[in-house]
Protein backbone atom coordinates (compact mmCIF):
# COMPACT_ATOMS: atom_id res chain seq x y z
CA UNK A 1 0.00 0.00 0.00
CA UNK A 2 2.85 2.39 0.67
CA UNK A 3 4.06 1.81 -2.93
CA UNK A 4 0.65 2.83 -4.28
CA UNK A 5 0.62 5.91 -2.04
CA UNK A 6 4.09 6.88 -3.20
CA UNK A 7 3.14 6.49 -6.88
CA UNK A 8 0.01 8.64 -6.41
CA UNK A 9 2.07 11.38 -4.75
CA UNK A 10 4.63 11.28 -7.56
CA UNK A 11 1.82 11.53 -10.13
CA UNK A 12 0.33 14.52 -8.25
CA UNK A 13 3.70 16.32 -8.18
CA UNK A 14 4.27 15.62 -11.87
CA UNK A 15 0.80 16.98 -12.70
CA UNK A 16 1.41 20.05 -10.55
CA UNK A 17 4.74 20.64 -12.27
CA UNK A 18 3.17 20.25 -15.73
CA UNK A 19 0.35 22.67 -14.86
CA UNK A 20 2.86 25.21 -13.56
CA UNK A 21 4.95 24.96 -16.73
CA UNK A 22 1.82 25.27 -18.89
CA UNK A 23 0.64 28.32 -16.95
CA UNK A 24 4.01 30.08 -17.19
CA UNK A 25 4.30 29.30 -20.88
CA UNK A 26 0.79 30.62 -21.59
CA UNK A 27 1.43 33.72 -19.52
CA UNK A 28 4.70 34.56 -21.29
CA UNK A 29 3.10 34.05 -24.72
CA UNK A 30 0.22 36.33 -23.87
CA UNK A 31 1.81 39.69 -24.54
CA UNK A 32 -0.07 42.41 -22.79
CA UNK A 33 -0.69 45.29 -25.18
CA UNK A 34 -0.37 48.55 -23.33
CA UNK A 35 -2.44 51.37 -24.72
CA UNK A 36 -3.64 54.78 -23.70
CA UNK A 37 -7.17 55.62 -22.66
CA UNK A 38 -9.42 57.52 -25.10
CA UNK A 39 -7.46 56.53 -28.21
CA UNK A 40 -10.65 56.07 -30.19
CA UNK A 41 -11.60 59.70 -29.52
CA UNK A 42 -10.19 62.98 -30.72
CA UNK A 43 -8.93 63.92 -34.15
CA UNK A 44 -8.21 61.11 -36.58
CA UNK A 45 -4.80 59.52 -36.88
CA UNK A 46 -2.88 60.35 -40.05
CA UNK A 47 -4.55 63.74 -40.41
CA UNK A 48 -2.78 67.06 -40.08
CA UNK A 49 -3.22 68.70 -36.70
CA UNK A 50 -5.18 71.97 -37.11
CA UNK A 51 -3.63 75.39 -36.58
CA UNK A 52 -5.21 76.52 -33.34
CA UNK A 53 -5.80 80.19 -32.63
CA UNK A 54 -4.18 80.60 -29.25
CA UNK A 55 -2.97 82.99 -26.63
CA UNK A 56 0.56 82.42 -25.34
CA UNK A 57 0.87 82.67 -21.59
CA UNK A 58 4.55 81.77 -21.68
CA UNK A 59 6.77 81.19 -24.68
CA UNK A 60 9.07 79.00 -22.62
CA UNK A 61 12.81 79.21 -23.10
CA UNK A 62 12.54 78.12 -26.72
CA UNK A 63 14.79 75.11 -26.55
CA UNK A 64 16.67 74.92 -29.85
CA UNK A 65 17.03 71.51 -31.43
CA UNK A 66 19.63 70.79 -34.10
CA UNK A 67 16.98 69.66 -36.55
CA UNK A 68 13.18 69.75 -36.80
CA UNK A 69 11.66 67.52 -34.15
CA UNK A 70 8.38 65.82 -33.58
CA UNK A 71 6.05 67.21 -30.96
CA UNK A 72 3.50 66.45 -28.30
CA UNK A 73 0.51 68.72 -27.89
CA UNK A 74 -0.67 68.29 -24.31
CA UNK A 75 -4.03 69.51 -23.01
CA UNK A 76 -4.45 69.98 -19.25
CA UNK A 77 -6.35 72.06 -16.72
CA UNK A 78 -5.01 74.20 -13.89
CA UNK A 79 -7.53 72.58 -11.52
CA UNK A 80 -7.08 68.97 -12.67
CA UNK A 81 -5.52 66.76 -9.98
CA UNK A 82 -4.41 64.13 -12.55
CA UNK A 83 -2.58 66.87 -14.48
CA UNK A 84 -0.52 67.90 -11.45
CA UNK A 85 1.72 64.85 -11.86
CA UNK A 86 2.66 65.96 -15.40
CA UNK A 87 3.83 69.51 -14.77
CA UNK A 88 7.01 68.63 -12.84
CA UNK A 89 8.27 66.29 -15.61
CA UNK A 90 7.29 68.08 -18.82
CA UNK A 91 10.38 70.26 -19.33
CA UNK A 92 12.87 67.47 -18.57
CA UNK A 93 10.88 65.00 -20.69
CA UNK A 94 11.05 67.37 -23.67
CA UNK A 95 14.81 67.62 -23.50
CA UNK A 96 15.51 64.00 -22.56
CA UNK A 97 13.52 62.60 -25.48
CA UNK A 98 14.23 65.42 -27.97
CA UNK A 99 10.57 66.25 -28.47
CA UNK A 100 8.87 69.63 -28.49
CA UNK A 101 5.96 69.89 -26.06
CA UNK A 102 3.25 72.51 -26.46
CA UNK A 103 1.24 72.71 -23.26
CA UNK A 104 -2.34 73.99 -23.36
CA UNK A 105 -3.77 74.71 -19.91
CA UNK A 106 -7.43 75.43 -19.24
CA UNK A 107 -8.29 77.77 -16.38
CA UNK A 108 -7.74 81.16 -14.85
CA UNK A 109 -4.62 82.91 -16.14
CA UNK A 110 -3.35 83.54 -12.60
CA UNK A 111 -3.61 79.81 -11.76
CA UNK A 112 -1.85 78.91 -14.99
CA UNK A 113 0.94 81.38 -14.26
CA UNK A 114 1.26 79.80 -10.80
CA UNK A 115 1.73 76.36 -12.43
CA UNK A 116 4.39 77.80 -14.75
CA UNK A 117 6.28 79.39 -11.86
CA UNK A 118 5.90 76.50 -9.39
CA UNK A 119 7.09 73.86 -11.86
CA UNK A 120 9.53 76.11 -13.75
CA UNK A 121 7.98 75.16 -17.07
CA UNK A 122 10.25 75.97 -20.01
CA UNK A 123 7.93 74.70 -22.73
CA UNK A 124 5.47 76.94 -24.58
CA UNK A 125 2.31 77.32 -22.48
CA UNK A 126 -0.91 78.39 -24.16
CA UNK A 127 -4.35 79.21 -22.79
CA UNK A 128 -6.93 76.51 -23.49
CA UNK A 129 -10.55 77.56 -23.91
CA UNK A 130 -13.77 75.75 -24.82
CA UNK A 131 -13.45 76.59 -28.54
CA UNK A 132 -9.98 75.01 -28.70
CA UNK A 133 -11.21 71.94 -26.80
CA UNK A 134 -13.93 71.46 -29.39
CA UNK A 135 -11.66 72.21 -32.34
CA UNK A 136 -9.08 69.67 -31.14
CA UNK A 137 -11.88 67.20 -30.21
CA UNK A 138 -10.51 66.61 -26.71
CA UNK A 139 -12.61 63.93 -24.94
CA UNK A 140 -11.15 64.61 -21.48
CA UNK A 141 -8.19 66.07 -19.68
CA UNK A 142 -5.29 65.34 -19.61
CA UNK A 143 -5.09 64.37 -23.28
CA UNK A 144 -2.25 64.50 -25.80
CA UNK A 145 -1.45 64.15 -29.49
CA UNK A 146 1.87 62.99 -30.91
CA UNK A 147 2.70 64.87 -34.12
CA UNK A 148 5.38 64.27 -36.74
CA UNK A 149 7.65 67.11 -37.82
CA UNK A 150 5.12 67.84 -40.57
CA UNK A 151 2.26 68.08 -38.05
CA UNK A 152 0.57 64.76 -38.84
CA UNK A 153 -1.08 62.92 -35.93
CA UNK A 154 0.48 59.49 -35.34
CA UNK A 155 -0.72 58.78 -31.80
CA UNK A 156 -3.13 60.18 -29.23
CA UNK A 157 -4.72 59.40 -25.91
CA UNK A 158 -5.19 60.18 -22.26
CA UNK A 159 -1.94 60.77 -20.40
CA UNK A 160 -1.59 61.40 -16.69
CA UNK A 161 1.96 60.33 -15.86
CA UNK A 162 5.39 59.92 -17.42
CA UNK A 163 4.83 56.30 -18.52
CA UNK A 164 1.85 57.43 -20.57
CA UNK A 165 3.92 60.16 -22.22
CA UNK A 166 6.62 57.60 -23.02
CA UNK A 167 4.04 55.24 -24.52
CA UNK A 168 2.52 58.07 -26.57
CA UNK A 169 5.95 59.07 -27.87
CA UNK A 170 7.29 55.54 -28.45
CA UNK A 171 4.20 54.26 -30.27
CA UNK A 172 3.87 57.51 -32.24
CA UNK A 173 7.46 57.38 -33.44
CA UNK A 174 7.08 53.68 -34.24
CA UNK A 175 3.91 54.33 -36.27
CA UNK A 176 5.54 57.25 -38.08
CA UNK A 177 8.59 55.14 -38.97
CA UNK A 178 6.37 52.33 -40.29
CA UNK A 179 4.45 54.79 -42.47
CA UNK A 180 7.68 56.30 -43.88
CA UNK A 181 8.94 52.79 -44.67
CA UNK A 182 5.60 51.90 -46.28
CA UNK A 183 5.56 55.07 -48.41
CA UNK A 184 9.14 54.58 -49.61
CA UNK A 185 8.52 50.96 -50.65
Amino acid sequence: MSGTLMISQIVQWVLLLLLTVAFLTFRSQKEEKKSLAWQSYGLSLMEKFPELENEFISNGKNVHFNEPVDSIVLFTSATCSACNGLYPIISDFSQKYNVEIKLYIQGDTALIQEKINTHQLVVPVLHLNIDLLQQAKIPGIPYAYYLSTSGVIYNKGGVNHEDHLKLLLHDGRKQEKMMRTFKSA
